[in-house]
């Protein structure tokens, strides 16, 4: 069976894509890329069934696939050859490209397969075959592992031990063919053979449910061992596993880190041999005495073991392992990618506000650390002091931050005092960066003598923003910075106070609607989602459940609707098959806690309500009532269960969701609605907006809800929104849909409390955590950085420069995977021009367009195997002309065939539309 599939963070990047251009010369397809599982040529595959996908390109517009052929192979050799020993499909007629099921013969525990496809286009002509491709398995069964869970005995308190070296020497007396090492160490490590650290990953493995599942890690060794002796070394953090307690129960899984290691060495000769993690290895202190995700790492460099990883050095003053108890019996292959060290950046100030204390500034706010160069005697200490913000008045780091007893994010290193100088970054923590604090500096420190690391998630930011506001281009960028900051192996709410994931409505919604093609990311997070569900059935608000469960129909009631979503982005019904069962059981328990289909229990509701002024933000609101909301939530999942089930062909689900989405509905009408004042509730703005953007308000109410809206927007607040995190989620999915993108770009463009705008007059490099950046009378200091409220770029990508994604509340659908593109600008405001491109699982998209005077020109770019249907804005004007490459069609208010791509052409009020086809189109249009 075929399944189907659906910012830069430092610098803006070019719209232009190079993909199928216009005109008729004849071109067979091209297979530009090849994925597996959604990955380029991935290690650790667990699904018996991998999944292909692959990107085209052609010269002809209009192209689509028709068929196409896979090979899967054993062996390169074979796969040159042209045989497919695992898996020849031969000719299939299908234009799917995304999210093919293999159909061969299982693969086994560490099997490599190679594989390549061609493709048919639309008038049988056969592509070349693709570039070789391969993916390899990772360990499938339990019983695969032969080692043991091993650690270091620890009589501190969980967080605070001192990191362990663990290590193990093995002989190799023949030549190899291939080696794999298949780490999992928890909280965080990293492997070193033969003297030198493996890749480039940090802070690796990614955070999980420990208790139902940890996350392993394969690499390709066979280029680190060889014949002789090898020595395997693991340095293990505390990370998230073993931290101790700062904000509420942090620290609940384990008191220290543990290991669990196996090295698989296939032999030229075709034996084998195995190293694992058991009671032989040794185990020994280092130089980090303490690793802490709220309060840093302490580095006694005098103490560190130089080739503590190489043969040549005696570990016979080493202690021997202690046996560890396994965290939970499921390992799941790490297929996300790794969290790794991505740019670099200098200072921009250095200032020496006290004596012996000096700030750098490095200018942006990011998530990482400070590398720093110094030489001085040995057992200096030098402390490394980070914040987003200083003291105005002492030039001091601000640490009202850290407002949780031993929430100090600091570093201490003492030097071991070698003349040639030294340099330090933690390995074990992450910061809050802009301001870097030092204080015992021998000497003084120089403006080149330190320098940031930006560190996040490795994921792909293609695809960009841009346009002719150049407020909202800061805003965008603040956006994307933002974003960065959350990808720590999981949506992570900030990078210090509480770094862990809320499933909020708003949260993860900012981030699913920044456009970034991230579908291995989701695809783990989902199951973290899924790992906090107990027996009832109920799915805590955090996940992975770090903290406290914590129940919330909106906050952590969404796991449905996210779901649906990736199914929608990524064209994965796979996604949909696995999560059914506990989206069901969510759903179920919900309808228990409801038996008037009104729900009444929660916890959260409108979060960061603005107040009169900066700083006086209502943490819930009190004027929107939460059930009302909670209700609109337990809706909103039972009609995505409604629509889930019958995709999945479960038509008794389907029905019986819908039937009780109809009920909930009235149920909601009937408790909160006055119709004859169109008004939910008090008649609030996120009353209002929510019942719009879920699709709660009858269809001859719509307009008088959204008039209200309006009106207590423009009258009562003077042209300001007065809604929090939830109520301005739904503005932005809302206004825009109802004909009102033009106050929503007023609001967005607008420099006044609150507002995104008014972040930026402020001096804002990110997305703030509230309305108001400070919080007078409080000891504690809001957050700097926080994706809470970053949704502010649906409204860039999708309403002005026109690229329309899934919609995430359930106000349309889409064809999964992008298989039909909606590109609908709306020309608002003062712009002249807007552009913007996605990354998707078919290929890149993007649409540009520039307004002169009286006319529009709209540039759009479709990938080969999509349609679409592209609107362009008529400007208010009367007998308009459309020409697309100097050929006119759109006259007279009728369509003119003849152009290649385009195979129709209807207009409305606001725009005229085509239908196309994949390609490159150039539009003008103009008053005749």
């Amino acid at each position: 069976m075929i399944r189907s599939l659906s910012l830069c963070i430092l610098a803006i990047t070019p719209l232009a894509v190079s993909v199928a251009v216009g005109g008729e010369n004849s071109s067979a397809l091209t297979v530009t890329e090849t994925f597996c599982e959604y990955a380029t040529n991935p290690l650790g595959v667990e699904t018996q069934k991998p999944r292909f996908g692959w990107h085209l390109k052609s010269d002809k517009r209009g192209q689509m696939q028709s068929a196409c052929q896979i090979l899967v192979a054993g062996s390169l050799e074979k796969l040159d050859a042209g045989i497919g020993d695992k898996w020849d499909s031969g000719k299939l007629s299908t234009e799917q490209s995304v999210n093919v099921d293999y159909q061969g013969s299982p693969p086994v525990s560490g099997e490599r397969c190679y594989w390549k496809v061609r493709c048919w286009d639309r008038d049988n002509e056969v592509s070349s075959w693709s570039r070789p491709a391969w993916f390899e398995m990772g360990l499938l069964k339990r019983d695969d592992w032969k080692g043991e869970w091993i650690g270091m005995t620890s009589l501190h308190k969980p967080g605070q031990a001192p990191a362990p070296l663990l290590r193990k020497k093995f002989g190799i007396d023949k030549p190899i063919k291939r080696a794999r090492a298949y780490v999992s160490g928890i909280g965080w490590s990293e492997l070193f053979i033969n003297g030198r650290k493996v890749g480039d990953r940090v802070l690796d493995p990614a955070i999980s449910e420990y208790s139902k599942r940890v996350h392993y890690v394969t690499h390709d060794i066979t280029d680190r061992l060889m014949q002789g002796t090898n020595v395997v070394g693991v340095m293990l953090g505390n990370g998230w596993y073993s931290n101790h307690k700062h904000f509420t129960e942090f620290g609940k899984w384990a008191d220290s880190p543990r290991l669990l290691l196996q090295i698989n060495v296939e032999f030229a000769d075709g034996s084998r041999m195995s190293i694992m993690s058991d009671k032989n290895w040794k185990v020994s202190t280092g130089p980090i005495l303490r690793n802490d995700i709220y309060g840093g790492e302490v580095y006694d460099a005098r103490l560190e073991k130089p080739g503590w990883t190489t043969a040549a050095d005696d570990d016979s003053g080493w202690g021997s392992v202690v046996i560890k108890d396994p965290p939970c019996a499921k390992l799941q292959s790490q297929l996300m990618p790794a969290i790794k060290a991505i740019q670099t950046i200098k200072p921009v100030k250095l200032t020496n506000p006290k004596p012996g204390v000096y700030v750098y500034d490095l200018g942006q706010v990011f998530g990482g650390w400070a590398k720093l160069r110094m030489k001085g005697p040995a057992g200096a200490k030098v402390t490394i002091k980070y914040s987003e913000r200083i003291l105005k008045d002492t030039g001091l780091l601000d640490e009202r931050i850290f407002c949780y007893p031993g929430l100090k994010s600091t570093d201490e290193y003492i030097l071991k005092g070698d003349p040639q100088g030294e340099t330090y970054s933690p390995t074990f923590a992450f910061h809050p960066v802009r301001y870097v604090q030092i204080e015992g500096y021998p000497g003084t420190p120089a403006l080149d003598g330190l320098e940031g690391t930006v560190v996040r998630t490795a994921e792909d930011f293609s695809g960009d923003f841009q346009c002719s506001n150049e407020l909202f281009n800061q805003i965008h960028r603040n956006v994307v910075w933002t974003l960065g900051n959350a990808l720590y192996g999981m949506p992570m709410d900030c990078l210090y106070r509480e770094p862990i994931s809320y499933i909020y409505v708003s949260g993860v919604y900012s981030i699913l609607n920044t456009r970034k093609h991230m579908p291995l990311f989701w695809t783990k997070w989902l199951r973290d989602v899924a790992d906090t569900q107990d027996e009832k059935g109920s799915i805590s608000a955090i996940a992975p459940c770090y903290s406290i469960s914590q129940f919330d129909t909106a906050f952590g009631g969404i796991y449905p609707v996210l779901v649906w979503y990736c199914h929608q982005l990524f064209g994965d019904i796979r996604i949909l098959e696995e999560h059914y069962t506990g989206m069901k059981k969510w759903t179920d328990y919900l309808v228990s806690l409801a038996p008037d289909h009104l729900m009444t229990k929660g916890t959260y509701g409108d979060h960061m309500l603005p107040g009169k002024k900066p700083g006086k933000e209502e943490y819930i609101a009190k004027e929107t009532p939460p059930p009302l909301i909670w209700t609109a939530y337990y809706y909103f999942d039972v009609s995505v269960m409604a629509q889930a089930a019958g995709v999945l062909g479960k038509t008794g689900d389907a029905r019986h969701y819908a039937e009780l989405a109809k009920k909930i509905k009235e149920a909601f009408n009937g408790k909160w609605f006055d119709r004859k004042l169109n008004r939910y509730a008090a008649g609030t703005q996120t009353s209002n907006l929510v019942a719009l953007a879920i699709g709660l308000v009858p269809e001859a109410n719509k307009d008088g809800v959204v008039n209200n809206v309006v009106k207590d927007i423009v009258e009562k607040y003077n042209g300001r929104f007065h809604a929090g995190d939830i109520g301005v989620a739904c503005m932005i999915d809302t206004l825009p849909e109802h004909g009102q993108g033009e106050l929503l770009y007023k609001l967005a463009s607008s420099t006044k409390y609150p507002g995104w705008g008014y972040m930026v007059q402020e001096g804002a490099k990110t997305i703030w955590e509230s309305w108001g950046r400070h919080w007078p009378g409080n000891p504690r200091e809001r957050h700097e950085s926080m994706i809470m409220l970053a949704f502010i770029e649906k409204f860039f990508y999708q309403d002005l420069a026109g690229v329309r994604a899934p919609a995430f509340h359930a106000t349309r659908y889409m064809q999964p995977g992008y298989r039909q593109i909606i590109i609908r600008p709306q020309v608002l405001g003062d712009l002249t021009s807007a552009g913007a491109s996605i990354k998707t699982v078919r290929g890149m998209v993007s649409s540009r367009w520039q307004r002169t005077g009286n006319s529009i020109k709209l540039d759009v770019v479709v990938p080969v195997n999509s349609e679409a249907k592209i609107s362009v804005p008529k400007l208010g004007l009367q007998n308009v002309v459309v020409e697309e490459g100097n050929r006119t069609v759109w006259r007279n208010g009728s369509y003119m065939t003849g152009v290649p791509g385009i195979t129709s052409g209807s207009d409305s009020v606001d725009n005229v539309t085509f239908t196309t086809g994949s390609g490159t189109y150039h539009f003008v249009l103009r008053s005749e």
